[in-house]
């Protein structure tokens, strides 16, 4: 593609972000540490890329990231205190509840396209010949 074509498909393209990344009133602690750090990014990214890629469409998904993130803090916090104590129990159920919290963490940060897996193709096949060896050597 020559660069005019290249210029008009971008003004042609659509984005359906608009608004800033501000935080919800009700969110608070370490979720609004967090919502913060990841919104920086977000308005990075509009401002690199001289549109809103990112927007107010995003604050409810960020802000249950957050809120998910928190939680996963506090269950780690309660399973080491559990290993302290000895107690294999408590610390087994603290970190159940913390690995689910790591899932729905993941999913949120895949929806908002925040995870670095999205940003990279491991997948690969090689080299076309069914030789894969590259890839795995980069793993």
């Amino acid at each position: 593609m020559t660069k005019d074509e290249i210029a008009d498909g971008l003004a042609r393209e659509v984005y359906a972000a608009s608004g800033g990344v501000s935080p919800p009133a009700w969110l608070s602690g370490t979720a609004l540490e967090h919502f913060v750090k990841n919104a920086r990014y977000m308005e990075a990214i509009n401002a690199m890329a001289g549109r809103n890629v990112y927007g107010s469409i995003d604050v409810e998904s960020l802000a249950l990231m957050s809120v998910s993130y928190q939680k996963s803090c506090e269950y780690l916090d309660e399973e080491n205190a559990a290993e302290t104590l000895d107690d294999e129990k408590a610390a087994t159920a603290a970190q159940k509840k913390r690995l689910a919290e790591d899932r729905s963490y993941r999913e949120f940060s895949k929806m908002l396209k925040l995870d670095p897996g999205n940003r990279v193709d491991v997948g690969s096949r090689g080299d076309g010949d069914g030789n894969g060896d590259e890839t795995a050597a980069l793993l």
